[in-house]
Order: C-alpha cells, then structure tokens, then sequence
C-alpha cells in the first residue's frame, strides 16, 4: 500500500517538518530504521495478548450480528417466495 505524500504528511503531523531537509543518505537510512520497526512492531502485535484476546471479543460479538442478519434475510427470502406463490 502506498501512502500519498499529503496523507503522509497529515498522519505524522507537525513531525513531517523535521524531513524536510534531509539528505538522500539520512532519507535511505531512515527508511530502513523504519522498516525495521514496522517489523518489530508487527511481530509485538502478533504476540499481543490482549490484542488478541479483543480481537476474540470482537469475532465472538460480530458473529451474533451476523447470524441475526442472516436469519432476517432467511425470513424475507421465505415470504418472498410464498408471496409469489400467493400471486399466481
């Protein structure tokens, strides 16, 4: 996924004024720093617990939505059906 360069910007905020006038190395070597965080952080996300857990949470809860949903659209397919028998 590739970010503008203005949705950059807005997401780090005043910050994005300290790369202004960076040098091509610093740029180079601050990309790679900031690649091996991303890295780092995803691996700590992956292992998160609690993330983890209320992810659970949130599967568990959806699933009740869903399935309620389901059941709606089971119904009105049934009374669409014997409305249409009902016409002929």
């Amino acid at each position: 996924m590739t970010m503008s360069l203005k949705s950059a910007r807005k997401l780090m905020g005043e910050s994005a004024q300290d790369y202004d006038n960076v040098s091509r190395e610093r740029a180079a070597a601050l990309i790679v720093e900031s690649e091996q965080k991303i890295r780092a952080l995803k691996g700590e996300m992956e292992q998160d617990e609690e993330l983890k857990s209320a992810k659970a949470v949130v599967k568990d809860l959806r699933k009740i939505y869903t399935d309620a949903i389901k059941q709606q659209q089971a119904i009105i397919q049934l009374l669409l059906s014997k409305i249409d028998r009902i016409s002929e």
